[in-house]
């Protein structure tokens, strides 16, 4: 995950930016983002809650931790059959990305307000481009 291995470079305070208008920290955004995917996870199969991380890169292992569990269950899932509420397999992976995409671009724009660099582009942007 280029965006978090970047934030681990940042100081450790960096999870505590908002924008400028206010809203969501950096946190708040890296939590939701783990909570959503356990959410739809939840509708699959059942799941064992934990607490938050503390740090960033306890948080990047929750989030891989949840996208590994989440891909696995929707393999598993019958692919003719919604297993979720309202959606297929394929939209709900494709939910997922957009949702992630949405939340990942609000944390490099706090990074940007606060002045702070941001990850490599091609690195970040470069699976969009191909």
């Amino acid at each position: 995950n280029v965006l978090l291995t970047h934030l681990q470079t940042l100081p450790t305070d960096v999870l505590t930016l908002q924008a400028s208008w206010g809203g969501m920290s950096i946190r708040d955004h890296l939590e939701h983002l783990i909570y959503d995917v356990l959410h739809w996870l939840s509708h699959v199969e059942p799941i064992a809650g934990s607490d938050p991380a503390e740090d960033i890169a306890g948080l990047q292992k929750q989030l891989e931790d949840a996208h590994t569990c989440l891909f696995a269950a929707v393999n598993r899932a019958p692919t003719d059959a919604p297993t979720l509420p309202h959606m297929t397999n394929e939209q709900l992976l494709m939910h997922m990305l957009i949702h992630e995409s949405h939340h990942r671009a609000q944390v490099l724009d706090i990074l940007n307000t606060h002045n702070l660099p941001l990850p490599y582009a091609e690195a970040y942007w470069g699976l969009w481009r191909s």
